[in-house]
């Protein structure tokens, strides 16, 4: 197949989509004071001159969301503009690879990255052979290279396009964007409507978008996403053109519905969620909604109730997460208790087993209060005694994605938030230090007297500021295996007994009004 352009993406308002173009001359922002430490995900805008300069700071404000959010080693470059549009669209490069390399490369992600359990059972459900397609799979120029694609992989399509992706916001005279996430009654949020975009070149997309109701099932290739659409309710696929459809997204083969794919074209992409009839406002709005309404606001890669819908998407097509300690966290060393700041490469510690361990690399990550999403970078909270007597000697703190031992299970610390004993934390200060150890091989050691893991990757590396020194340590790089121990990631993924014993024991030491965790 040729691979050059998706059809556009456009987000649906409650206006008509009309305008006047605008042109002007093209400059790239300097993103050198967004980017920060970060040495993993870079996002480059090259903004028009039609682009307000509120536009601008906001876009730049999601950059830096999604910079410390996601960790994969690539840069993307978009062109960002105002135009004759709907509320939102994008235009994005893609190109075309065999099936079996797409799966390769994906397992090879979730490898590398064992805290992305959402990769992983995804792949657990896709067989051996294209269950949809003729063989090849389309992949946004974006996504294919954050999953380690190269060019001698891509069958159609240049993987380094000038631009991945051209975003376009709506000039029409009925648009009002708000542009700091506050809801503002007749005002399109415009945060949103930038996340929606940029999530699509990122990889989010279908080969169903833009086709004709109850029209033919193309025969020939299909977009990633596509081979998680399910019956709703349902173990089995479901790739049809049927408006009155009920589709969902689903990383687990259908047993868990993530969220609703739109199936209806007049409301929007089939990549787009929908609820209700999308004529009135949803109570709950998602960013990649189909349909968006005047007034509200949508939470960007997550929200009070956990993971969104998008982030989940986004994990599935290979988008990586990184798990630190916070600094002044206090780690069992032979001869007593070091704050992890205060380690050094060679340094002694103690695994959770009582032997010692000499550290081969610890990884520090700067973040910015300002630009962060709370409920995404800031630390969990665990308190002292929270999970048994002891256990966290003190309150212990850890990103959301930093996973401890709890029965024999691997649990990411922000699944465990129940609002009495381990909690989001709210006071950090502008900028604060992440830090992770890594030793001769994964392992648990332990922090404030709990048992945590301890560093394994060969992708995520890159997100700390100081990952040449590992490079300059281990030119050829460092191959480490994963304990053998399940792991949960969601909320929902900790089992029940879990969740109530941590509940009812934090009840009975910390009160019985629970305090704010969003």
């Amino acid at each position: 197949m040729s691979a050059d352009l998706m059809p556009e993406n456009t987000l649906t308002t409650t206006t008509p989509s009309a305008g006047q173009t605008i042109s002007g001359t093209i400059s790239p922002v300097d993103v050198s004071g967004l980017t920060g430490a970060n040495k993993g995900l870079i996002i480059i805008p090259t903004y028009e001159a039609s682009v307000p300069a509120a536009a601008q700071t906001a876009f730049n404000n999601l950059i830096q969301l999604y910079e410390n959010t996601f960790s994969n080693p690539i840069t993307i470059n978009l062109n960002v503009r105002f135009g004759n549009t709907g509320l939102g669209s994008s235009s994005t490069n893609i190109v075309s690879v065999p099936y079996s390399v797409w799966v390769d490369h994906l397992k090879a992600n979730a490898t590398a990255n064992p805290q992305n359990t959402f990769e992983k059972e995804a792949l657990s459900n896709l067989p051996v052979s294209d269950p949809l397609g003729n063989g090849e799979v389309i992949l946004t120029t974006a996504n294919a290279r954050a999953i380690g694609i190269s060019q001698a992989d891509v069958v159609a399509g240049n993987l380094a396009p000038q631009f991945d992706s051209t975003i376009t916001f709506s000039t029409h005279a009925d648009v009002t964007f708000e542009y700091n996430q506050v809801t503002t009654s007749g005002h399109f949020d415009f945060m949103d409507v930038a996340a929606h975009e940029l999530n699509e070149a990122l990889g989010i997309g279908s080969a169903l978008t833009n086709l004709p109701n109850n029209g033919a099932v193309p025969v020939g290739d299909f977009e990633a996403e596509d081979y998680f659409r399910y019956q709703t309710g349902s173990t089995a696929r479901d790739i049809t053109l049927n408006p009155n459809a009920n589709v969902s997204f689903s990383y687990d083969g259908g047993e868990t519905d993530v969220a609703q794919f739109n199936q209806n074209n007049d409301f929007g992409d089939r990549n787009d969620w929908i609820y209700g009839n999308g004529n009135s406002p949803p109570s709950n709005p998602f960013v990649q909604d189909a349909v968006a309404f005047p007034g509200q606001v949508a939470p960007i890669l997550i929200s009070s109730a956990g993971q969104t819908p998008e982030s989940t998407v986004l994990s599935v097509l290979g988008y990586d997460e990184m798990p630190c300690y916070y600094e002044g966290s206090l780690i069992r060393a032979p001869h007593g208790e070091i704050p992890v700041e205060a380690l050094c490469d060679g340094d002694y510690v103690l695994t959770a087993d009582g032997h010692p361990a000499a550290v081969t690399w610890i990884g520090r990550r700067r973040v910015s209060a300002l630009f962060a999403d709370p409920l995404r970078a800031y630390p969990i909270r665990i308190k002292a005694n929270a999970l048994a007597e002891n256990v966290p000697s003190r309150d212990l703190l850890l990103s959301p994605d930093h996973a401890i031992l709890v029965d024999n299970i691997l649990i990411q610390a922000g699944a465990l938030v129940n609002g009495f004993s381990i909690l989001r934390e709210s006071g950090v200060p502008q900028v604060f230090t992440y830090y992770h150890i890594e030793l001769n091989d994964h392992s648990l050691i332990l922090a404030e007297n709990t048992p945590a893991e301890t560093f394994i990757d060969n992708i995520d590396r890159a997100a700390f500021e100081n990952s040449g020194d590992h490079e300059a340590l281990y030119p050829g790089g460092k191959s480490l295996i994963e304990m053998p121990y399940p792991r949960a990631k969601s909320h929902r993924q900790v089992p029940r007994r879990i969740r109530l014993r941590l509940l009812e024991r934090g009840i009975a030491l910390f009160g019985k009004v629970a305090e704010n965790v969003a």
